[in-house]
């Protein structure tokens, strides 16, 4: 329950930023700004992440977690949000059609950062998180990410629920197989097993699926579909 209401509390604070913020039109990608001394890499220039169309980058720099904090509050001052997330935090800024989230954790002495520009949605968005995938009756989708800017689309998706790792392991093992795939066994998934993987194979077509009980008796479940 309380990593729901960790959630909630982001969402709401992304909401909140996305009805103070104008959208009006939709234009060029914003460049976000890199604190100094940092290296940083392109995740994707494309994907749709539970619906909206957003770009993804990553860095790393040997600053501290506040002074990182610090720099983006001098580069957007009065116009950002920063939330606590677990470990992590989580830096938010609208501008010019865009909400930009700067995800922020201490690692090694320094600061990593994850860096997320979504276009803000000018009416509401009609989206089926997990649409067209078989789920377990009531699995929780908390996140659906599609990569468009590959050769061809990958999709993970985050899903959550009270099922041990072996029951949903066997769910989609009958499932998928019933819809053509073939299971490449790995490891035995065997009922006290806090973790099973599986990997599926269909022609060209593959679903690698992460199935990790956690300590609030919930299975956590990954699954990335090429």
């Amino acid at each position: 329950m309380t990593l729901r209401r960790d959630r909630a509390r982001c969402i709401l604070a992304v909401v909140l930023a996305f009805a103070a913020a104008a959208a009006a039109g939709t234009p060029s990608w914003p460049s976000v700004p890199l604190p100094p001394d940092s290296a940083g890499e392109r995740v994707t220039r494309h994907m749709k992440n539970n619906g909206l169309d957003m770009r993804a980058s990553k860095f790393g720099t040997t600053h501290s977690l506040d002074q990182v904090v610090a720099f983006y509050r001098d580069k957007w001052p009065g116009t950002h949000v920063v939330n606590k997330l677990g470990n992590k935090t989580i830096v938010g800024h609208a501008e010019d059609g865009f909400y930009v989230t700067v995800t922020l954790e201490e690692k090694g002495g320094g600061t990593e950062g994850s860096i997320g520009t979504m276009v803000m949605p000018k009416e509401k968005v009609e989206y089926e998180m997990g649409g067209g995938f078989d789920k377990p009756a009531d699995t929780e989708v908390f996140n659906d990410i599609r990569y468009l800017d590959g050769p061809g689309e990958t999709r993970t998706l985050g899903m959550s629920n009270a099922l041990s790792p072996f029951q949903n392991y066997e769910y989609y093992r009958q499932r998928l197989h019933g819809q053509g795939w073939k299971l490449q066994q790995g490891k035995k998934c065997v009922m006290p097993s806090r973790t099973c993987v599986a990997l599926y194979e269909r022609g060209k077509e593959k679903i690698a699926m992460t199935m990790n009980r956690d300590a609030s008796k919930m299975t956590q479940i990954v699954v990335t579909i090429d």
